[in-house]
Formats: C-alpha cells, structure tokens, sequence
C-alpha cells in the first residue's frame, strides 16, 4: 500500500503490528525490535539477543505487548456502562412483561431497577457447562476419572446478592403453573477454565453457580433460568428459539437394550449444554438427534461417548429424510393434453 494513501488505522495500529510480525516470526530483525524494545515498556527485561524468529519468539513479544486479557478488560470498563446505569435500558427487553412500559410497583422490581445489591436476589441463569467439580475446572472433551459429569450454570445477578446453600425460586411463564425451587449449592468466580469458589456474588456479579433439586431429581432439560429469591417472581424472556432448526437428524439405537435408560439421560444433558441440538423422542420409540450440520453431528456423538453417556454404545443412523404426502387439486384433461 502507497505510504500516501495510508489510513491512519493502518499506519498507527496495523502497521506497529505487521512490523513486530515479518521482524520476529519471519526472520528476526534486532534492529527493528531494538527501535520498539525503545517505545513499548513491557520489553525492557527481554533479551533480544536469546529470542529465535518464530511463532514463540512472536508470542512471547505480543503477549508482553498487548495482553489480550487486559486490553478487552481495559476496552469494557472504559466504554460499557456499569450495570447499574444500563439496568434502566436492558429490564424492559428482558423483562417487558414487568418493565414495559414502565417498572411494577413492587419492591422486586425496584430493585432491579436500581441494582440493589440489598435487595430480593434476582439471577439468570443464560448457559449450562459441563464441569469437573472435583478438580474445580470446566471440562474440555474427557473427563479425568470415573466420577459423573456435573453442570454449572453461567449467571448474571441482577439485583441483590446471592449466597450458596440459599433457596431460590424459578421463574414461571404461566402464573398457574407450580412454583419450582431449587438449592443454590457452590458459586463460582470464572478464572478462564478455572473456577473460584466465592462466598456471595452481589448484584452486577456474573458468576457459575451449581444448582439442585431439594429433593435430590435431576434437573430437566432447561437451558436457562430465572431465579428469585422470591415466591412469583420475574420471568425473562429466552434468547432461544423455541425448536432448534436441526438439518441434519439421525437416529441413536444403544448396542444393549440396557443402557437405554443411560443414553436418554445423556441425549438430555447434551441438550441442556448445547443450544443449537434438537431432541425428539418419536412415538415409534427413536430417539432422533438433529444437528446443524455434519461437523456438528461429530462434535455431538463425541460428546456423548465422552462426556453424557460414557459406557454407553450405541450406533448413529445415516441422516433421516422426511417423505410426507399431501393432497392437490388435479388439471383438468385440457390442460393436461393441452401440449400433445
């Protein structure tokens, strides 16, 4: 590019970059990186004079440069609003039923209006993760050992503060329908795949909390929750469509009649992990698994084999194609002999 027509984008940030790159991954430079060793602070203990051209020497130097952690943590805090400035903006979009147009008058939804950290807890609960709570990590594609796979759940905190070994309630969309509580048993600071125990997590807080029924049944296979500190308290609105558009949908037969019961859990717990899977359990007895594609298929049955139902072996069918039958009004003779 013509140094003339060089936007100041690309002479003042990429180009910074770009000479980093070609100066220690394609060949080292030590010139040029003696220029820059110079300007940016966070190299003046390294020792040009050890590093080698490559992907390492490149890592090391852009890792000391621009942390990748600390400039998106940096980035949010400067231009994202606090949570109690954007609560007032967010609640009658994930709430309209409560703050559209305007807030109840209610202590709960005073509180959530304002962020109160004193006020009734009020979580949602947006995403499952399946986790190693033994070894307080979030799992990758195997478990280490033979204990079961748990589920924590990623949370923002809305108003109040929550504490494990506290009661909640789950948000209904009906107001007939039975109120549900369950038992808030860890909380969890998220350190990447790490997790930090925490004792309380106040409003504005986004933490991992691990739930349970009070009387010890497996959770069902919802995605996300509402909870509230509360008896009928607010119910927001799903960011999930109601059915996942599955493309390509197969059919899951265990090898035992016996383990059954152990593939249907794992199908569950697969689906309350990944938003995009579609469960249907046919009146024929299949249990149809549908995907967004064929790389997702693999990443499922994967899943399945190593996390959800371990043991269990079972076969995957070629992809299912619906045939279905419907009546049409017929041409009349003329126009069907009209071209003979």
């Amino acid at each position: 590019m013509d140094t003339e027509s060089k936007t100041m984008f690309a002479e003042f940030i990429m180009q910074p970059i770009c000479n980093l790159y070609e100066a220690a991954y394609k060949y080292l430079d030590a010139d040029l990186l003696g220029k820059m060793q110079r300007q940016i602070p966070g190299w003046k203990d390294v020792d040009l004079q050890k590093l080698s051209a490559g992907a390492t020497a490149t890592r090391e130097l852009s890792s000391r440069w621009l942390p990748f952690g600390e400039c998106i943590l940096e980035m949010a805090t400067s231009h994202l609003p606090s949570p109690v400035d954007a609560a007032p903006h967010r609640l009658p979009v994930l709430c309209p039923k409560w703050f559209a147009p305007k807030p109840l008058p209610n202590a709960i939804a005073e509180g959530l209006h304002k962020c109160d950290a004193e006020a009734t807890p009020v979580a949602y609960l947006a995403k499952f993760l399946s986790a190693d709570l033994a070894r307080l990590v979030l799992t990758d594609d195997t478990l280490v050992g033979d204990q079961d796979v748990d589920f924590v759940g990623i949370c923002r905190v809305f108003s109040g503060t929550l504490r494990p070994q506290s009661r909640v309630y789950v948000g209904q969309d009906k107001p007939d329908e039975q109120e549900r509580c369950l038992h808030v048993e860890r909380l969890f600071q998220l350190m990447g795949r790490n997790l930090l125990e925490v004792t309380e997590a106040p409003a504005g807080s986004i933490v991992a909390c691990h739930v349970s029924s009070p009387d010890g049944a497996e959770l069902g296979v919802e995605r996300f929750l509402t909870l509230c500190g509360a008896e009928r308290g607010p119910n927001f609105e799903t960011p999930y469509s109601s059915q996942a558009f599955a493309i390509v949908r197969v059919n899951l037969q265990p090898s035992r009649v016996e383990d059954l019961k152990a593939l249907e859990r794992g199908l569950r717990l697969l689906h309350r992990a990944d938003p995009s899977v579609s469960i249907e359990a046919m009146v024929t007895g299949e249990n149809v698994l549908g995907c967004c594609g064929d790389e997702h298929l693999k990443r499922c049955t994967h899943d399945l084999q190593k996390l959800y139902a371990r043991d269990v072996e079972f076969s995957v069918s070629t992809p299912l194609v619906a045939v279905r039958e419907s009546i049409a009004k017929s041409a009349p003779w003329q126009e069907r002999y009209s071209q003979v």
